[in-house]
C-alpha cells in the first residue's frame, strides 16, 4: 500500500506539472521539477504489482512522457512570442526617450534663434527617424501582443486536453491497483467523468481554433 501510495502522489504530480506547462511565466525546469522527485515511485510499482497494474504504469509513464514532450515543443515559440512582446515594450521606451530629446532640441534651436539649416535638417531627420521607429515598434507589439494573447488561450487548452487524455489512461492503472489491493471501485463512473472531461476539452480547443 505504501508503494502504491507513493505511486499515486507522484501521477499527481505529473498531473500537476501538465497544468503548469500553461503557465508562460513559469521557467521551464521549473514545470516539472516536483513530478521528477516523486516518479520513481512509479517505477517501485513494478516490484510489487502483478502483470496488469505493471502493463498499466509502463504505459502511464509512457504517456507522461509523450505529453511532456508535446506540450514542451508547443511552449517554446509562445515563449519566445512572450520574449518578444517584452523586447518591443522595452525598444518603444528607448525610442521614445530619444524622440522626446530630440523635440527638446528642436524647441531649444527655435528658442535660440539659430539659422544652421544643415543642423536643423539633421534635427528634423533625426526626430523622424525615431518617431517612425516607435510607430513601428508600437505597430508590431499591438499585433504580436494579441496573436500571443490568443495562441496562449488555445495552449492553455491543450493543457487541459492533455491532462485528461493522461487521466484517461491513468484510469487502467488505478483501477488495477485497486483489484490488486482488495478495495472497491466503480469503474463505469471514473470512466465517464474522466471521458467526459476529454470530451469537453477537445471540444473547447476545437471551438477555441475555429
Amino acid at each position: 500500500k505504501e508503494v502504491y501510495l507513493a505511486a499515486v502522489e507522484a501521477v499527481s504530480a505529473g498531473l500537476m506539472a501538465i497544468t503548469r506547462f500553461a503557465n508562460l511565466e513559469l521557467p521551464f525546469e521549473k514545470l516539472t521539477d516536483d513530478f521528477a522527485l516523486k516518479s520513481p515511485a512509479m517505477a517501485k510499482v513494478q516490484l510489487v504489482a502483478n502483470a496488469d497494474t505493471v502493463q498499466a504504469v509502463a504505459s502511464l509513464m509512457s504517456e507522461f512522457d509523450a505529453a511532456f514532450l508535446r506540450l514542451s515543443v508547443a511552449r517554446t515559440p509562445l515563449v519566445n512570442e512572450r520574449v518578444r512582446v517584452a523586447l518591443l515594450v522595452s525598444q518603444m521606451q528607448t525610442f521614445g526617450k530619444e524622440r522626446d530629446r530630440l523635440l527638446d532640441l528642436m524647441k531649444q534651436y527655435n528658442l535660440d534663434g539659430t539659422d544652421d539649416a544643415r543642423r536643423w535638417s539633421f534635427l528634423e531627420d533625426s526626430y523622424n527617424f525615431e518617431r517612425q521607429r516607435v510607430a513601428d515598434a508600437l505597430k508590431e507589439h499591438t499585433e504580436l501582443a494579441v496573436q500571443s494573447q490568443r495562441n496562449a488561450l488555445a495552449y492553455a487548452r491543450e493543457c487541459l486536453v492533455e491532462f485528461w487524455r493522461v487521466s484517461r489512461v491513468y484510469l487502467p492503472a488505478l483501477i488495477a491497483a485497486r483489484r490488486e489491493l482488495g478495495l472497491p471501485i466503480d469503474e463505469e463512473s471514473l470512466a465517464r467523468t474522466v471521458n467526459e472531461g476529454l470530451a469537453r476539452s477537445e471540444e473547447h480547443t476545437s471551438e477555441l481554433q475555429s
